[in-house]
């Protein structure tokens, strides 16, 4: 575990104030590189060191137009959700699609598709719906993600990258069909990106649990633990 990147990102939630900065910037340039090959991307939990996450990413072509594929597992290396990136001026989701209880992919319902803000003095909206764990349960799931700190920087491998820290404001749906009942959880997590780099850590508002980048795989070491 990088535990001086750790510290540093704790120290910036804590210390994370909603001033807008002043000179405008892009968002793009923090998200994920896209390169050829697939890079594999471990995020250790700093509280239960064997609960790692990995996501997967590597561009690709859908419908003629350049995306960026990401997909998420589970330390057992189970796949558990994917994302598809249009990249452009902003960063919106072409395709989302979750991994059911019979372990098959379900191709989510898109309402709105905004993943990360253009600039920092922006919000970004996404929403979708697909199925859950039950036949006749729907999930809904908002999110809108806003700027809160630039100022702010992540170390990995001894190198310092610029980072951003941008708060999602999560709503889960849940509605049954049958019955008509319906439950929702509301919540916010905190995330960083670096510049170069892309995700490098994430946290619940509370610091319930902390994720940070721990490795890089190269597509040779992600196939050789297949």
């Amino acid at each position: 575990m990088n535990k001086i990147s750790a510290f540093l990102f704790l120290t910036v939630l804590l210390f994370a104030c909603n001033t807008a900065p002043k000179k405008k910037m892009s968002l793009v340039d923090y998200f994920y590189p896209v390169k050829d090959g697939k890079t594999a991307y471990v995020y250790l939990d700093t509280l239960q060191p064997l609960d790692e996450k990995i996501h997967l990413f590597y561009k690709g072509k859908l419908n003629n137009e350049e995306v960026l594929f990401m997909e998420s597992y589970k330390a057992n290396l189970r796949l558990t959700e994917g994302y598809t990136f249009k990249l452009d001026d902003s960063i919106s989701v072409v395709e989302h699609m979750v991994i059911d209880r019979w372990n098959q992919k379900r191709k989510s319902y898109l309402n709105a598709e905004g993943f990360l803000p253009g600039s920092q003095q922006e919000a970004s909206y996404m929403n979708v719906s697909f199925p859950s764990h039950l036949d006749s349960v729907s999930t809904f799931f908002e999110s809108k993600k806003t700027c809160i700190q630039t100022d702010t920087s992540f170390i990995f491998e001894g190198k310092t990258y610029p980072a951003v820290l941008v708060r999602d404001s999560i709503k889960m749906s849940f509605y049954n069909s049958f019955n008509g009942n319906g439950k929702s959880k509301v919540y916010a997590m905190n995330n960083l990106y670096a510049k170069g780099l892309g995700l490098v850590a994430y946290a619940s508002s509370d610091n319930e649990y902390l994720h940070v980048l721990s490795r890089i795989l190269s597509e040779e070491e992600w196939n050789a633990i297949q």
